[in-house]
This record gives structure tokens, sequence and C-alpha cells, in this order.
């Protein structure tokens, strides 16, 4: 309980900590000046903006499609959708990535075997962050031309996270004999603890499934190039929200920062990365001339725009697909699943 209790307080300190960041930064931007841009936002631009979010969510749902089937296993579209946005959603409210196990155990509910969710559940999220590097690439040329030479923050961001997919890779590359887990499996059976064993048992059959997932040629091939049209129509929203505000800013930094945001947002500081993602965005679009306001004006805007959408589906989706938290936990505990698609 007083685990739990932990868990739920770090959630809340996270959370006062991306509204203290947003604060100031508006604070710094002016909040008067703040508001009249939002206030001048022009509603068609807006909709194209919610438009090319939308896309990006048929992008994700192909690709959640494409890993599914590889399994042999066939689910409606639809129904990936409202598992996937409501994971979305869960991972906003709820802490410790909730969300992604609300994926793993709604998949294991329509018949796909608990390794194999979280091997595509993992997969997805390898992938976006592959796709992040990709798509900052081009666009920090931007800044080579431009400038003498990028900010020193902005190659760091970019190096650490192409080394963390390097060295995830690397891993599962050349451990294909799995010695780290059979290590792991040794370990367990010497402290006598069988939690620990269950877990082991559980990312072991994850590990084997992974595996399989990445030497597929052609779904990786066509995973990646999901991948990319996501980030890009995440990119394209940012765009169009700027548009919105009456600034027009080129796409090469609006691209940069949208996925230096994101690549941020993966260290979980606060929930969603709220503030986190508003600082960094900002950060760049200065960077490429946009005025501070401004840019603090977008970022507050986009990222706003795409977790009110998420919210606003998954919430209720949530709520149709009926399950809690403690049911979650238990499917990964051993219990026995039940039958049949979420009702």
């Amino acid at each position: 309980m007083k685990r739990k209790k932990r868990v739920w307080l770090f959630h809340l300190v996270g959370f006062i900590l991306g509204i203290g960041i947003l604060v100031v930064l508006i604070q710094q931007a002016g909040f008067e000046r703040f508001f009249n841009i939002i206030r001048r936002g022009r509603p068609l631009w807006l909709a194209a903006a919610v438009f090319v979010y939308t896309l990006s969510w048929l992008f994700r749902t192909w690709r959640l499609e494409r890993l599914v089937a590889h399994g042999g296993l066939l689910i409606k579209m639809t129904t990936l959708f409202k598992l996937y946005i409501s994971s979305f959603s869960l991972n906003i409210i709820l802490p410790a990535k909730l969300g992604d196990l609300a994926a793993m155990a709604y998949l294991k509910m329509h018949g796909l075997k608990i390794g194999r969710s979280a091997a595509v559940i993992l997969q997805t999220r390898i992938l976006d962050m592959l796709a992040l590097i990709v798509l900052s690439m081009p666009a920090l040329f931007f800044f080579f031309h431009v400038k003498e030479s990028p900010p020193y923050w902005i190659l760091v961001s970019i190096a650490l996270a192409l080394l963390a997919i390097l060295v995830f890779f690397g891993l599962v590359i050349f451990d294909r004999k799995k010695v780290l887990f059979r290590l792991l499996e040794k370990l367990g059976h010497k402290w006598g603890n069988r939690f620990f064993l269950l877990v082991v048992e559980k990312l072991n059959d994850a590990y084997g499934a992974y595996h399989k997932i990445i030497k597929d040629g052609k779904l990786l091939r066509v995973s990646i190039l999901f991948s990319l049209l996501i980030w890009l129509s995440d990119g394209l929203t940012c765009l169009a929200v700027s548009l919105s505000l009456g600034c027009r800013v080129p796409l090469s930094p609006v691209i940069l920062a949208v996925s230096l945001g994101n690549i941020g947002k993966s260290i979980p500081v606060t929930p969603g990365g709220l503030g986190v993602y508003e600082g960094i965005v900002s950060a760049v679009l200065v960077l490429s001339g946009v005025n501070f306001h401004m840019a603090v004006a977008i970022a507050v805007a986009d990222h706003l725009l795409k977790k009110i959408l998420n919210l606003a589906v998954g919430i209720p989706v949530t709520a149709v697909l009926g399950m809690n938290v403690k049911e979650m936990i238990g499917m990964f505990g051993g219990k026995k699943n039940r039958e049949g698609p979420v009702k």
C-alpha cells in the first residue's frame, strides 16, 4: 500500500512540476500576449491540424495491425484503434506508463500471448524513437546551413537517443542464445523468489517474440515506413497549429522541434511530457528565428490539441472497454485469461 501511495505521490509531484514549467514559460512570454495569440487562432487551420493528427492515428493503427498480424492473429482495425488510443489516454492520466501495460492486457484479451503482446508494444516504442531520430537528421542540416553549428544540447539529445537504440538492438542481435535470461533464471532459483522467476519467464517469452518480429525484413520495412508517416504527420500538425496562430515557420525546424520534444518526453519526468515538450519545442523554434512569445504559444497549443484529442476519444473508449488497473496487473501474474474480445 505504501508503495502504491509513493507511486501516486511521484506522479502528482511530476504533474505539479509540469504545470510549474508551463506557468513559467507563459509568464516569461507574457500572459496577456500569450492569450491574445491563442484567441487569434484561425479555425480553418486548426481543423487542418485535427485532420492531419487524425491521419497519424490511422498510421499508428495500421502499424499495430501489421505487428499483431505477424503473430497470426487478425484483429479489426477499429478494435485496435480503440485499445491503442485507450492506452495513450491512460498513459496521460496514470503513473508508471500503465497505459502500455493496458495495451498488452487488451491484446492478450483478444488472443495474443502476453510475451508477443509485450514485444509488439516494445517494438512500437522502439520504432517511434527510431523514426524521430531519422526525421530529426535532415532537419538538423537546417542549423548547419543557417548557423555555424547546431546547439550542443540538440546534438547530445539526438546522440543519446541513437546510442540507446544501438545498444538495445546490439543486445537483442548478439544475445540470441539468451545468456542474460539464463543468468537471471539461475539467480531466481538461487534466491527462491517465485515472483522474480515469473517476471524472468514473461520477459523471456517477450524476448523470443521480439526476435521473430525483427527477423522479418518486410515487416520491419513497413513498420519503419508507418513510423515515419506517424511522426511526419505529428510535425505537420504542429505546422498547421503555427499557421493557425499566424506564424509561418519553415517545415525543417518544426520537424526538429517536434522530434526533440518527443524524444525528451520519453524520459518520464512529468506525466505525458507536460511542460518538458513545450519547453523543448519552444527552444528549437526560438533558435529558428521565431519570437519567444509566439514559440511558447505554438508549443502549448500543439501539445494541448493533441492531448485533448487523445483524452476526448481515449477516456470514453476506456470506459467502454471496462478494464481496471487491478484486473490488468492480475493478467500478468499467471491468472487465467478470460476468453473473447473486450466488451
